[in-house]
């Protein structure tokens, strides 16, 4: 799983290269955890507006640790979308 951005307070953000033979029609996602990195870790849907949906929290992250992932990946959007077509070539 390629990262995506670099560690954020003991947070990784990564893509799970084996899901996009999944559900194509899913929007571009980041994963977030703490510790090892999972399929089922938090998932997170940047949007072209700039902000962030939550499709789920697989991480179990506290509030404070996902305001703070959302937040991240809010500011770094534009890094996400190079590094999400860099890998998937899409």
């Amino acid at each position: 799983m390629p990262k995506a951005l670099r560690d954020f307070l003991g947070m990784s953000f990564y893509f799970w290269s084996n899901e996009q033979s999944g559900n194509a029609l899913e929007p571009l996602r980041i994963h977030v955890t703490k510790g090892k990195p999972t399929a089922n870790a938090t998932k997170l849907w940047p949007l072209r507006s700039g902000s962030v949906d939550l499709c789920h929290n697989g991480s179990q992250l506290s509030e404070q640790e996902l305001s703070k992932a959302i937040e991240y990946v809010e500011l770094n959007y534009g890094n996400i979308v190079t590094a999400w077509y860099q890998h998937f070539g899409r």
